[in-house]
C-alpha cells in the first residue's frame, strides 16, 4: 500500500535529492554520516485548491461578495510553486519524513530559498 501526502495550504512536499557524496578517491559517503543535510529537491505535491464553499457558489451570496473577497478565498490556498519545480531550502527547514524508503520534507512557501533551473552552457 502506498501513501498519498497532500500538503495543507501554504506548504509544499519536496522529494529530497540523494545525499551521497563521493570523495576524490572514489569513496562514497552516505547521507546518514554527513554533517550537512541535503537541502535541495523536487516539488512533488502542492495543496489542492478546493471548490469555493457552497455559500460562495450560490448566486445570492456571490452577488453580496466583492471580487476582492472571492480572490482572497482562492488566494488562501494558492502556492508559488508547481509540481516538478526544483527548489533550494535551508538546512533545518520544514518537517522531514520518510515514506516508502524516500526522504521528503514538507516546507512552508517562505522556507524555500530559491528555485533551481537547469541551463545550457552552450557558448556562442
Amino acid at each position: 500500500m502506498s501513501t498519498l501526502i497532500t500538503p495543507t495550504p501554504g506548504r509544499i512536499l519536496v522529494l529530497c535529492d540523494k545525499g551521497e557524496e563521493i570523495t576524490d578517491g572514489g569513496i562514497v559517503i552516505p547521507e546518514a554520516v554527513q554533517e550537512k543535510k541535503v537541502n535541495k529537491g523536487t516539488v512533488v505535491a502542492v495543496p489542492r485548491v478546493p471548490d469555493l464553499p457552497m455559500e460562495v457558489k450560490t448566486t445570492m451570496v456571490l452577488d453580496t461578495l466583492e471580487p476582492d473577497q472571492v480572490n482572497q478565498i482562492v488566494h488562501a490556498f494558492k502556492t508559488d510553486f508547481n509540481v516538478d519545480d526544483r527548489v533550494l531550502f535551508d538546512k533545518y527547514a520544514g518537517h522531514d519524513l520518510e515514506v516508502d524508503g524516500a526522504h521528503y520534507v514538507i516546507l512552508k512557501d517562505e522556507e524555500v530559498v530559491a528555485l533551481l533551473e537547469e541551463v545550457d552552457d552552450a557558448t556562442s
